[in-house]
């Protein structure tokens, strides 16, 4: 067997010859980068459901200052879209988990100490967070059960000279404790804070569990912080000593196995977009837990 860094296409006549050792410590590399990118490919999916989320919450405030439009229709429209938001937020919230949870296993393994780690930083987030509580109680209703939102409340408050349009998304105690299936520990907890209606706002909840999430995923990032440096210089020093051997300026690079009948057997690109994909998520998400404490306002 013959291992060749090189790049694919006619014309390039430049290679390195590698060993079967530094073939494995690419691929592995490869691997290892493409698993990490993808975790940070859904925590943006699942922030970017959040944002779609808390923009149609206000929006429907925006709506109802412009318009004269209170007839049912419009509110049982804007209800199912709240609902599809929401739905949207809470399905990818565990798809996340899940998803993350396999990848601490896969590079430590299920018995490791980063895997016990992991699954305990989302009991202590349950345990300390209502709002933890409040939406993993949600997700598992809206999956076995039935939708969540009932309703929205808007309201209008004077401030001097100005008229401030405020709105709320509701879900209703009295309907789940009938409905049954909302866990009951949390449904009573809910109760303890719902007004005379039985209608809970459900935004400072959802704010908390994406800030709960932004925790976990912060230790995440720690976690992975040395494998994801060690795999990034792999890949960069491939790509970086063929560019030096061919004075070329190339963005990835190939390695080549052939058998011993000198026939081509397998290509396993390299790409620098490996890496900067998985940077560039990390640097526009550095500020990922403070979605509990802050709020849009267009005043």
């Amino acid at each position: 067997m013959r291992y060749i860094v090189t790049q694919p296409w006619f014309g390039f006549d430049h290679e390195i010859e590698i060993t079967q050792k530094e073939c494995e410590v690419l691929e592995e590399a490869r691997s290892r980068a493409l698993l990490l990118s993808s975790l940070e490919e859904k925590f943006m999916l699942l922030l970017e459901n959040y944002e779609e989320l808390e923009q149609e919450m206000l929006r429907l405030s925006l709506q109802r200052m412009i318009y004269i439009d209170h007839n049912m229709p419009v509110l049982i429209d804007n209800i199912r879209l709240l609902n599809r938001r929401f739905a949207n937020f809470l399905t990818t919230c565990r798809l996340y988990k899940d998803h993350s949870a396999h990848d601490v296993s896969t590079i430590y393994g299920k018995e490791s100490k980063q895997f016990t780690d992991y699954d305990q930083l989302h009991s202590t987030h349950y345990d300390k967070k209502l709002g933890y509580r409040v939406m993993e109680a949600a997700r598992n209703f809206l999956q076995h059960r039935s939708l969540i939102i009932s309703g929205t409340l808007h309201r209008i408050k004077h401030e001097e000279d100005r008229v401030v349009h405020l709105g709320s998304v509701n879900l209703n105690v009295r309907k789940l404790r009938e409905e049954g299936g909302f866990k009951s520990a949390v449904l009573s907890e809910l109760e303890a804070i719902a007004d005379k209606k039985g209608n809970v706002d459900i935004r400072s909840f959802v704010r908390e569990y994406i800030s709960s999430l932004g925790e976990i995923h912060l230790e995440l990032r720690d976690m992975f912080k040395s494998d994801a440096e060690r795999i990034d210089g792999i890949i960069i020093d491939a790509i970086q000593r063929l560019n030096s051997v061919s004075e070329t300026s190339h963005n990835s690079v190939y390695v080549i196995i052939y058998n011993d009948q000198g026939k081509k057997t397998r290509e396993i690109p390299l790409l620098r977009d490996f890496v900067e994909r998985r940077r560039r998520i990390v640097n526009k998400t550095q500020h990922i837990t403070h979605y509990a404490v802050n709020y849009v306002s267009s005043k």
